[in-house]
């Protein structure tokens, strides 16, 4: 029974069936039982000290102890059983519907507990307005967080007339029992924790404070708080995904329709925004308003997600202010900020010093004296509390109770918010773990925690929260190598390699100030001249490419084997294979042709081959005797090797792409030394035009010369290049504004390693260029996604985000 909770009901007092009576009715073996008989001592309720049921004893005793057994027990009646049969328990309620009970432990044993659980951000402790704060219940003995519309109370501040403070806690259970409970001393405290207030009204009406879930498969949880001035405030939880369905709970009344119940779903905007993204259902006789805005909660979303991701970088702010370098392992030349070993042993008392800064960065207050606080340094396998000597900040407020302190940078520690320091060992190799195997922040906490267990650590390790938040902390003052230059090229490479990463998250998590690369700025330059090139490919007429390149393509499947007949490609002599169609009669199998779809496709496309290549010759004439010499001719095994080169020209040629990308404009000189006679020319189109390259090596090794027919293809593509180039719309680079180089690459998840070059250009006239559904997949340009696996990574899941490297082959 250890570890779960359970109801003890005593057995209802009442008269028990006499023995003669028992007797009685098994000696008749009567149908009807004694109305008697449905008392509660058959029941099945379980004795916690003795873990046996009360129908497990002999009845006989209102009480249900055991009397004196009879060795010949008479068997009950078919009736008598079935009225003996226990009632099934009542179901137990849900976690989120519980009751936390007072605690066992007194004040000073849980006061440093719950205190160290609220600085670890393990529970939370919120500030509602001005005078009211939020608190979360804590179980002392195992170290959980309770869940649910009964794990919050709340703490209210009083003044009298005199000035004097007075503080009430409401319904927290130890409050109740002894008008004193550890959430007040938190407030009571010589060091409270900085706290940031919901609302800067007294009473709002209502809050949503709270929304987490445990993994992906669970319901997530939501709680409000309702706030009245005539009453006391009341919380609303609702254990759900959508607002339209789940289950509603209240603090005060156990209707799950009560005012507090609508007045906290009118508010839930943030479950109408989970009804989109994560699969909510909806309930039709639901009274909730149905005909909200897409944009709207669109906005309210996003402005949920700038407010938190603007308290995270507010928490993420650290006393340390100085550069810290990378981990000795990866540290570059180019490297500046200095990177220091953590002294051993951890002095005593860590000293003030000249570059004391608080956390907001300003300096301590002039005339202050220095005063000793109690901070804990975290290692990789313990911790130890050391004294640290503080000031008191010059430009918080005084109730705030910040304080400057020393960086620590030359001890290599790193000072958070003067209560807890970090070495930088032990935030290196969380990085080091990262980048070696992936390793997620509960891993890594789990494993220095368990390290701190067997060392015996006279302090715990801090919470995930705690340690996320110090990291991110740690890596705004450690400054990577951003050079961007490569060893060999210097920099500016000529050929650069991008490659992504499906580093996605979900979009709800998306802020404002969010701008990758692509994103097109309101100061972004607009080209209304710049539209989709009509005829970009080498050859114009659509109907003659397309059919070019698929007779090019046929053919080059016969090359692929040096078989006579390759696997799937049928030839002119084939002999009649033997039906395998059963439904067919003897006599259709004697009288019709036994070819199958290939043979019949393979038939159609030689006898389409010499008037094809009378289309492509009324094109150019070149390319129209490279297209009949290679192309309709029959097989040959001793030729295919090259006769494949030749092929695979022409598949290029027939491309449904821009010229330009087959001649790109810096091999147009190759190109003018080719036509040129220049030997040397077809080795450096091995690199610029593979397949040009490949054809024009082979007919200086054969020939010594290059063809009249491959100079006069060359020349009809060069001519179309320069053609389709001066299509092209040529623009200026803007100069962007200086100010967005100052934009923090944390807010808007941009880096770049150098000022900005230019803005992304908005196109109109393009159509990949306007908002896309990335909830649907169409073809390129038709208003979807065009990528189906780009939709099963991001536009299925809502997923957005990722990472893109770049790196000098």
């Amino acid at each position: 029974m250890s570890g779960k909770r359970f109801a003890y009901r005593a057995p209802r007092r009442g008269r028990g069936p006499s023995a003669a009576s028992r007797e009685a009715a098994t000696s008749r073996k009567s149908a009807s039982a004694s109305p008697h008989q449905n008392h509660s001592e058959h029941a099945a309720t379980r004795d916690p000290a003795t873990s046996i049921t009360a129908r497990d004893r002999i009845p006989g005793s209102s009480h249900g102890h055991v009397s004196a057994p009879t060795p010949t027990t008479p068997r009950p009646s078919r009736a008598s059983a079935a009225a003996t049969t226990p009632s099934p328990r009542k179901a137990a309620k849900p976690n989120y519907m519980r009751r936390p009970p007072a605690s066992q432990f007194s004040r000073e044993v849980s006061y440093p507990l719950y205190r160290e659980a609220v600085d670890n951000y393990r529970v939370g402790f919120f500030q509602v307005d001005p005078r009211t704060y939020i608190a979360e219940l804590f179980d002392v003995a195992t170290g959980d967080r309770y869940r649910g519309v009964h794990a919050w109370t709340v703490v209210q501040c009083h003044a009298d007339l005199r000035g004097s403070l007075s503080y009430s806690c409401s319904p927290c259970p130890d409050y109740k029992a002894h008008q004193h409970c550890v959430h007040i001393m938190v407030l009571q405290s010589d060091d409270p924790p900085s706290l940031r207030a919901f609302s800067e009204l007294d009473n709002p009406r209502c809050l949503t404070f709270e929304h987490w879930t445990r993994n992906a498969d669970e319901a997530a949880q939501t709680t409000f708080v309702c706030m009245s001035p005539m009453e006391p405030p009341v919380f609303v939880a609702h254990h759900g995904n959508s607002r339209r369905s789940g289950v509603w709970t209240c603090s005060r009344d156990r209707a799950g329709s009560c005012a507090h119940v609508s007045l906290a779903r009118e508010n839930a905007t943030w479950l109408s925004y989970m009804e989109r993204y994560e699969g909510g259902t909806e309930s039709e006789d639901d009274p909730a308003s149905e005909d909200e805005e897409e944009n709207d909660c669109d906005r309210e979303q996003r402005e949920k997600v700038d407010r938190r991701s603007a308290a995270d970088l507010h928490e993420e702010r650290s006393v340390s202010h100085k550069d810290v370098g990378p981990p000795l392992w990866s540290r570059l030349e180019t490297d500046a900020a200095p990177s220091f070993a953590t002294v051993r042993p951890i002095p005593k008392v860590l000293r003030f010093g000249e570059d004391a800064l608080c956390r907001c960065g300003s300096p301590p207050l002039t005339g202050s004296p220095v005063q000793l606080m109690t901070c804990t340094v975290y290692g990789t396998i313990g911790a130890e509390q050391v004294q640290m000597e503080v000031r008191p900040c010059s430009s918080c407020r005084p109730e705030a109770r910040q304080f400057a302190g020393p960086d620590l940078r030359e001890l290599g520690l790193f000072n958070y918010n003067n209560r807890r320091v970090y070495t930088h060992e032990l935030l290196n190799r969380f990085s080091t773990s990262m980048l070696a195997h992936e390793t997620p922040f509960h891993a890594f906490r789990t494993v220095i925690q368990r390290g701190y267990e067997e060392s015996l650590s006279e302090h715990p390790f801090v919470g995930d929260d705690a340690f996320r938040t110090a990291w991110y902390s740690f890596r705004r003052i450690q400054h990577l190598g951003d050079s961007f230059q490569c060893t060999t090229c210097g920099d500016n490479p000529r050929i650069v390699i991008f490659d992504g990463v499906t580093a996605s998250f979900n979009a709800k998590h998306r802020t404002s100030t969010l701008t990758p690369p692509t994103t097109v700025l309101p100061n972004a330059p607009r080209r209304e001249s710049t539209r989709v090139p009509v005829e970009s490919t080498a050859l114009v007429w659509g109907r003659i490419r397309a059919n070019a390149q698929k007779a090019a393509r046929w053919r080059l499947g016969l090359t692929s084997s040096n078989k006579s007949k390759p696997e799937g490609i049928a030839g002119d002599d084939d002999a009649d294979a033997p039906d395998a169609d059963a439904s067919m009669t003897s006599a259709e199998r004697q009288t019709t042709s036994r070819l199958t779809k290939r043979d019949i496709a393979d038939a159609a496309m030689r006898a389409s081959l010499p008037a094809l290549a009378q289309q492509v010759a009324s094109v150019n004439k070149p390319l129209g005797l490279m297209f009949a010499a290679f192309v309709p001719t029959d097989y040959k095994t001793e030729l295919e090797p090259t006769r494949r080169m030749y092929l695979e020209l022409l598949n290029h040629l027939f491309a449904y792409e821009s010229a330009l990308l087959f001649v790109p404009e810096s091999s147009w000189i190759s190109l003018r030394r080719l036509l040129a006679d220049d030997a040397a020319a077809a080795m450096v189109l091995l690199q610029e035009v593979p397949a040009l390259g490949a054809v024009a090596r082979l007919e200086q090794q054969v020939h010594g010369t290059y063809s009249d027919t491959l100079k006069g293809v060359v020349q009809f593509i060069s001519e179309r290049a320069v053609r389709v180039q001066s299509s092209l719309s040529d623009h200026d680079f803007e100069a962007p504004d200086p100010s967005a180089d100052t934009e923090d690459w944390r807010e808007t998840g941009t880096f770049y390693g150098r000022p900005r070059v230019r803005l992304r250009p908005e196109y109109p006239h393009l159509p990949g260029d306007k908002k896309v559904d990335r909830s649907v997949v169409t073809d390129a340009g038709a208003g979807g996604i065009g990528c189906a696996k780009y939709y099963e990574a991001y536009g299925q899941r809502g997923q957005t985000g990722g990472l893109m490297a770049a790196w000098c082959p």
